[in-house]
């Protein structure tokens, strides 16, 4: 990650006087939208305060992507060790860590990347407008391998779907933490903007998870997250460079250990 840049100047996600005239003017032409509860999930400050963030990442959080992990040949023994479950528990740590560093399979990243372009064009044909950024991180292999937050992951959805009573929305599934707490979603609105939403259960995956356990969509509690798609994905990326820095911390200590064991 590269902090030279930008240092010294960061945004408080206030708006500007021209976004704020913007927000009105959409407000106004968008009278029947739906209001949600403000979010207060990870990524927002404990105290509901304002966090600030460099101003180059509201353009670009791909700046502050974090570094890749060289991916050894000791850590895919532990990765598949784990994968099989043949962990030593002393170790456990170790053992997941080297499983969440290890890069995708060509085939993982050819079915991620098909599936993305079936979900954008089906956005598209039906007049909305995914986020550059969110294609960006969806279609680049080497970007989705530097991402190893140890419980939140980039995920799609089964398809694009309404949200419900407001058939004129759309929500696209980008992102999920694995015990459920967030489910990040973007609003759709038909002019081509979008908002982040957070949920406690998945749209667009109709198949359920666990499976056979399909929510009704309509009792799906919503909440607005971040205006702002970047200043989420910008975040997202600095917690996960830090648990990159555990994941390494950890592999050290049980190859010095069973080295000298």
């Amino acid at each position: 990650m590269n902090r030279s840049r930008g240092a010294g100047r960061f945004w408080n996600g206030k708006s500007t006087p021209a976004t704020r005239l913007s927000r009105t003017l959409c407000r106004q032409n968008m009278k029947s939208y739906p209001e949600f509860p403000i979010c207060s999930c990870e990524f927002h400050s404990p105290d509901g305060g304002e966090q600030l963030i460099p101003v180059e990442a509201v353009n670009d959080p791909f700046l502050y992507l974090p570094d890749a992990v060289p991916f050894t040949e000791q850590m895919e023994v532990l990765a598949r060790r784990y994968r099989a479950f043949d962990i030593d528990w002393m170790h456990y740590p170790a053992f997941q860590a080297a499983s969440f560093l290890q890069p995708k399979s060509n085939l993982e990243h050819q079915r991620r990347r098909d599936h993305f372009t079936e979900l954008k064009t089906t956005a598209e044909s039906q007049g909305f407008k995914i986020p550059e950024s969110i294609t960006r991180l969806y279609m680049s292999d080497e970007i989705i391998d530097r991402l190893h937050h140890n419980c939140v992951w980039p995920s799609l959805p089964e398809e694009i779907v309404r949200l419900p009573g407001h058939s004129e929305l759309a929500l696209f599934l980008f992102l999920i933490e694995g015990q459920g707490s967030g489910i990040w979603h973007l609003l759709l609105y038909p002019d081509g903007s979008n908002i982040v939403v957070n949920a406690d259960a998945r749209f667009g995956c109709p198949s359920g998870y666990p499976p056979g356990k399909v929510r009704d969509p309509a009792t799906i509690n919503v909440q607005r997250c971040f205006d702002s798609l970047n200043r989420l994905l910008y975040q997202y990326f600095v917690e996960s460079e830090l648990h990159d820095q555990a994941y390494i911390e950890r592999l050290s200590r049980y190859f010095d250990e069973t080295k000298t064991a």
